[in-house]
């Protein structure tokens, strides 16, 4: 991996591992765990970048400290390809928060005009993946990125735009009747109802304020496909809809932890998973197992079911 020097901004925990069983090299990205993972996340303005000559925005911090990576990885990842012995070319990149955010932008660099690791396979798993690219951004890495949301997760709908929606949602529920809003609107009157469990109420007002507050320019989303799983269901691919705005939970803090995603991927295994491969046709198939049975769930879609909205949507 790449060592950063004191203080030096931009480059999260990383290694490289080569995997003799399933035959691929491993880049596992650490999420935050110091003040200068803090920075990156914070470092959260929009900023351009360009991917297969489409114009769009990303995480600024996240895509600076994958610029980073990007070379030194790329050498480390071909030293250990070479270490294989089978001639695959086979790559699976793997994190968590900030490092689910890193690796997924690392993985779109790779994958922009085969400018690194030309001819591997390249296939990411980014569990609890920050908003990093634009709508059509992120949708244009779903065939090799997979991003992975677990119940109520509030990292996954956290960046730039979703926390000037929630300020101003705060800000009008504070004082309504300053916005043109009722004296219904009112904070302590929506907590009233959320405890007494007046949902048509509560549905009510968030439209109100929705409508008022608007959307906040400049959103991203996680890349690739997204997959949510809610622990004792059917995991679900879900559209950019279930991330776009921030949902208060009393467990939206505590879901984002690595133990839930860990106790997630064993829940998904333990019921099969999925059948079909990681890897192409083409490459040899990897054996059954957490990163399989997360990366690739078939026909999903048509068995969708409505799941419960948490307490409040902001």
């Amino acid at each position: 991996g790449v060592c950063p020097e004191a203080g030096e901004p931009h480059v999260p925990g990383q290694l490289v591992a080569v995997d003799h069983v399933k035959g691929c090299v491993v880049v596992a990205l650490r999420g935050s765990s110091c003040l200068r993972d803090a920075l990156v996340d914070l470092d959260c303005k929009p900023e351009p970048i360009s991917l297969a000559g489409v114009q769009g925005l990303a995480h600024g911090g996240m895509l600076r400290a994958a610029q980073k990576l990007s070379e030194p990885l790329a050498l480390a990842v071909e030293d250990g390809l070479s270490k294989l012995g089978d001639g695959s070319r086979r790559v699976l990149v793997v994190g968590h928060s900030l490092g689910a955010g890193v690796g997924a932008l690392l993985s779109a660099l790779w994958h922009d005009g085969d400018r690194c690791l030309p001819a591997a396979e390249i296939r990411c798993l980014a569990f609890a993946c920050p908003q990093v690219l634009d709508s059509h951004l992120a949708h244009g890495q779903s065939r090799h990125t997979t991003s992975v949301v677990v119940g109520d997760d509030c990292v996954p709908c956290l960046s730039y735009a979703t926390c000037l929606d929630l300020r101003g949602a705060l800000v009008t529920l504070a004082d309504p009747e300053a916005h043109g809003l009722g004296t219904s609107c009112s904070s302590d009157e929506i907590l009233a109802d959320a405890e007494a469990g007046n949902q048509a109420s509560l549905v009510d007002r968030y439209r109100a304020v929705r409508e008022l507050i608007g959307s906040a320019p400049g959103r991203l989303y996680p890349a690739g496909r997204l997959v949510k799983h809610i622990m004792g269901q059917k995991p679900l691919v879900e559209d950019h809809s279930v991330v776009d705005e921030m949902f208060v939970t009393t467990d939206m803090v505590a879901a984002h932890m690595p133990r839930r995603y860990l106790a997630s991927a064993l829940e998904i295994e333990e019921a099969g998973g999925c059948s079909d491969d990681l890897w192409s046709p083409a490459s040899t198939s990897l054996a059954s197992g957490i990163a399989l049975a997360l990366q690739q769930l078939p026909d999903l879609n048509k068995d969708k079911a409505a799941v419960a909205a948490p307490t409040s949507a902001l």
